[in-house]
């Protein structure tokens, strides 16, 4: 299911980029749409939750704010490859964070 969320960054990160964006805002535009994505699939697939949207969403969000920091950083730092390279550098480094806190924090119990 991440692999939606992901998608759904990259397009809207090469979208904004073709249109001349600004690199770094244009990934975390397209970071908070993949996290708007995963959360919905997540909590519906992945974890078949069953818990109060207010509770999950919260948790998941804050987890996120946080991987779109990360993300942030680590593709501005990793500029010096082209942009498409520096994403893939950033989502990995995102993905096991996300994951982990999500699977043990925001759905534990689901």
């Amino acid at each position: 299911m991440g692999a939606v969320g992901t998608a759904a960054h990259f397009i809207m990160l090469a979208f904004l980029v073709s249109i001349d964006w600004n690199k770094t805002l244009a990934t975390t535009i397209g970071a908070i749409l993949g996290a708007i994505t995963n959360y919905m699939l997540n909590y519906h697939f992945t974890f078949k939750s069953k818990l109060p949207h207010l509770s999950t969403s919260v948790k998941f969000f804050l987890i996120a704010l946080v991987g779109i920091c990360i993300n942030a950083i680590v593709f501005s730092i990793m500029l010096f490859l082209h942009y498409l390279i520096a994403q893939l550098i950033a989502t990995a480094t995102v993905l096991f964070w996300t994951f982990l806190a999500n699977r043990f924090w925001t759905f534990r119990g689901s």
